[in-house]
């Protein structure tokens, strides 16, 4: 593979795709490790916030309404996995239902954005620009291109450009419900 590649690179041809997969060097025996460290790093993150959002000190409460969305929420990605599990594991399907389900995430969070940005002049356009960030590297998941020096790919860099939206978001999360749990408490000090 990387000799065909080599000979590819010598005479400005294009790289050849093995199996859907771009040729890449193994290191630490693992093939895409870019990938991988950087998936690691997005799933420590993504725990580390959900800890600190489902804290007792996020001051978030449970209202009927979010507990009847949070059954919806757990149903619909329950029938989905079973689905996908014990059925018929369809590719294309997932795709579509993942590319939903992100664009329903970012208009309900524009439509946030939208609805507070009087109420909330200092912070109602952090889900904005979060959203723009996840639609332009959402692009490095559509628009591939052979690997950088054969470790770096399109799929890599998405996973290591979300490291950073994973923690932006979960920020702008954490500030929220200090503010709204500030105007709930009548203006009595939090913790932060």
């Amino acid at each position: 593979m990387h000799q065909i590649t080599d000979q590819a690179v010598s005479l400005n041809k294009e790289i050849t795709q093995y199996y859907g997969k771009w040729p890449f060097y193994c290191l630490w025996e693992i093939q895409e490790s870019t990938s991988i460290l950087f998936s690691i790093l997005n799933v420590g993150y993504g725990l580390l916030y959900i800890i600190c959002v489902t804290s007792p000190r996020a001051k978030m409460r449970n209202t009927k309404y979010t507990t009847i969305w949070t059954l919806i929420c757990l149903l619909a990605f329950s029938a989905h996995v079973s689905y996908l599990h014990f059925f018929k594991f369809d590719y294309e399907y997932n795709i579509i239902a993942n590319i939903g389900i992100s664009l329903l995430n970012n208009l309900i969070w524009v439509g946030w954005s939208l609805t507070h940005w009087h109420r909330r002049p200092d912070d109602y356009w952090k889900p904005l620009v979060i959203v723009a960030l996840i639609i332009i590297t959402t692009s490095l998941e559509v628009f591939d291109f052979p690997s950088w020096w054969r470790i770096f790919d399109a799929y890599s860099l998405w996973h290591a450009s979300t490291i950073y939206i994973i923690a932006s978001w979960y920020k702008f999360i954490l500030e929220d419900a200090r503010i709204e749990s500030f105007r709930k408490n009548k203006g009595k000090k939090i913790d932060k």
